[in-house]
């Protein structure tokens, strides 16, 4: 799963902004989106404080965890 989902972001990127999006209207929450995928996404994409090449992915999807308000359930 690792190898696929760090191929699959890396050869597209917008996939990333897909999954904060979607992660980000399920849980109602950017902080929990946030700690729940970015973690993860590290790791997939083997980003390390020497090997920064793929952290601009991370950066450009961000802002897609402001989806709180897609589904008309929020309090």
């Amino acid at each position: 799963i690792k190898a696929l989902a760090s191929s699959m972001v890396t050869a597209y990127p917008f996939l990333l902004a897909v999954a904060f999006f979607f992660a980000s209207t399920l849980l109602y929450s950017q902080a929990a989106t946030t700690q729940a995928l970015v973690p993860a996404v590290i790791l997939a994409l083997g980003i390390t404080p020497e090997n920064t090449g793929s952290v601009y992915i991370i950066i450009a999807s961000f802002a897609a965890v402001s989806a709180l308000f897609v589904l008309p359930t929020y309090p």
